[in-house]
């Protein structure tokens, strides 16, 4: 093989290499374009009327679950959570509140804080206004019915140290 024909051999190499590098670029801008176009008919969403589930559950970029919007066995709640997914603060309407700071007590709308093994329940029940804090061992229970206003403090295994009136 003479040198003319190595490079003539070379240079049809070549222009096979060109052509491929060609018709590779130009499927993949094709493909970059068409997938350009489909992102734009995804970013116009169909609206519902009406979205139906059980818990809708709001995500940080980490996949830590930062905020929900539930409903539950005794009603719905709005639930925001911190960085170690520990709910902080929850709105919520209910017909009974478990686990406040005296036990299960009947409940209307009301603001829960609850963090770091404390917690202050704020309710306002049909015509009960009512504040319960507990710290997990010890709880304080204010209510203000309309026969007047009655104060519990009591123990976690649910004993009453202190009520007024008696």
């Amino acid at each position: 093989m003479t040198t003319d024909e190595r490079l003539a051999r070379l240079e049809r190499q070549c222009r096979l290499f060109k052509t491929g590098f060609a018709l590779t670029a130009i499927t993949l801008v094709t493909v970059l374009l068409v997938g350009a176009g489909q992102d734009q008919e995804k970013a116009k969403l169909p609206v519902f009327e009406e979205v139906c589930a059980k818990r809708f559950v709001v995500m940080a970029e980490d996949g830590t679950p930062r905020g929900a919007l539930a409903a539950e066995r005794y009603g719905a709640s709005l639930q925001l959570h911190d960085s170690k997914k520990e709910v902080q603060a929850e709105l919520s309407v209910r017909t009974r509140l478990e686990g406040s700071a005296i036990g299960s007590i009947v409940a209307g709308a009301g603001l829960t804080m609850d963090s770091y093994g404390s917690r202050i329940d704020i309710l306002n029940t049909p015509g009960i206004p009512q504040i319960a804090v507990s710290n997990g061992e010890f709880s304080a229970h204010l209510a203000v019915p309309k026969e007047g206003p009655t104060l519990v403090f009591g123990a976690k295994d649910g004993k009453v140290i202190f009520k007024a009136p008696q």
